[in-house]
């Protein structure tokens, strides 16, 4: 029933390295934006302002995806009214990414999908590379790793040739860590290795990133030291960068690879994980930061301490409905309080569950109203050289077939009336 170090690690590392695997659109630029100038920008610009509109996606995501979904839907209104396709797929970008974070990837696939083959028609590298990226993240999230690699893959072409080498690095940190969850480690540590010699250059979260996914690299490799060397290394670099997230999750990983050594300090530094998460105040964080210490009070049988740290948990999911974290905060009380025969508690949890069931449900529903908005917006709105060439196809199959009954008439008419010729002539 309680979580072992190992499935603490698999609990810590489903976020963590999920972070990573989004990181490409949230880049360390993000931090140059003013979230209420853009805003304001986007607002008040005349027409379509993807400039403004692209700047915001990094700047929302993946901390305000709410936000950026009701951006997205200004953006879907005026491509609309401005026939802008460009615009049209970029707001579906932005519903794709949400429905990745929600869980509801068949919703997804559909729309980014979509959205990849009109950047291929129209031969757009820039949207491309990222497309690639968002389906290569999609099925990493979903748990197809062969697919994911070959959408990263694709991605890294194209980044390749950017002059911003950032997409490269994140798109081949990508890679490892797909290549990691295979595991064929020899090709993880080729792209780390890829990405050693210039991650100082780019930016130093980046780099943070980098070292902890090296660490998760020998930690998968069972070389716990290795592990530990790059996780200090990161909570180090963390520290200097005051990066509250990213310290939050090396303390995290020094707890699970002190788990088995020493308890008392892994007791430490889920404490210290639990304080940096609240420094960066995003709920999730904090929710996981407080999932692992009550994991570690449930393997010392400190009973209420666990229970009072998974309701924890279970509250600051519950803030951004982040509803996988949720229920397994509810499975670890029921648990608990199943082991202590408190029957009452365990029916009290399991009502709570199936309210969150019923929550997420609700929840369903109200994003396939989002997905019948979009696709409304697109069925209603064919591209306008689509429609043009197609009203033209119209016009001239409408004029082949006026023709073609003009002549059958004809014909009709002159056998008609060599027919009556004949007959009066026979009569005569």
């Amino acid at each position: 029933m309680h979580q072992s170090p190992y499935t603490i690690y698999k609990f810590l590392c489903r976020p963590v390295l999920l972070l990573c695997a989004f990181f490409f659109m949230g880049s360390n630029h993000a931090q140059q934006y003013n979230f209420d100038s853009l805003l304001q920008e986007f607002k008040y610009s005349e027409g379509v302002d993807l400039r403004t509109y692209d700047q915001l996606f990094i700047a929302l995501y993946p901390e305000y995806m709410e936000e950026l979904v009701l951006v997205a839907e200004d953006l879907l209104t005026q491509s609309v009214q401005t026939q802008n396709m460009n615009g049209m797929h970029r707001a579906a970008d932005a519903f794709g990414v949400y429905f990745i974070q929600k869980g509801y990837f068949n919703q997804a696939f559909k729309i980014l999908y979509r959205s990849m083959r009109y950047y291929e028609r129209t031969d757009n590298q820039a949207y491309l590379m990222k497309a690639y990226h968002y389906l290569g993240t999609l099925f990493l999230s979903w748990g197809n790793v062969d697919e994911s690699i070959y959408w990263f893959e694709k991605c890294r072409e194209i980044a390749k040739k950017n002059p911003d080498k950032m997409y490269l690095h994140t798109v081949q940190n990508n890679l490892a860590l797909a290549y990691m969850k295979i595991p064929d480690n020899k090709q993880a540590l080729y792209y780390l290795k890829a990405n050693e010699k210039d991650s100082l250059i780019i930016s130093p979260e980046i780099e943070i990133i980098m070292l902890n996914l090296k660490g998760n690299y020998w930690l998968a490799l069972d070389n716990i030291e290795r592990a530990k060397t790059f996780y200090k290394k990161s909570k180090e670099a963390s520290l200097l960068q005051n990066k509250g997230r990213h310290i939050s999750t090396a303390y995290m990983n020094l707890a699970v690879v002190e788990f088995s050594n020493d308890i008392e300090l892994a007791k430490t530094y889920f404490d210290s994980s639990v304080y940096y998460a609240k420094q960066s105040g995003l709920n999730e964080k904090i929710s996981i930061a407080y999932f692992n210490l009550g994991a570690w009070h449930a393997e010392t049988q400190n009973i209420d301490s666990s229970i009072y740290c998974f309701s924890q948990s279970f509250s600051y999911a519950s803030e951004i409905n982040n509803y996988e974290n949720m229920v397994d905060a509810l499975d670890e009380m029921s648990g608990l309080y199943r082991e202590m025969n408190k029957w009452i508690s365990v029916d009290s949890i399991n009502g709570i569950l199936r309210e969150v069931k019923t929550q997420q449900y609700s929840e369903l529903l109200n994003m396939e109203s989002d997905y019948d908005l979009l696709e409304n917006a697109f069925a209603q709105n064919r591209p306008f050289l689509e429609v043009q060439a197609q009203t033209e196809s119209d016009k001239a199959q409408f004029r082949s077939t006026l023709i073609i009954s003009l002549l059958v008439l004809l014909l009709v008419q002159f056998f008609v009336i060599f027919y009556l010729s004949h007959r009066l002539a026979r009569k005569q």
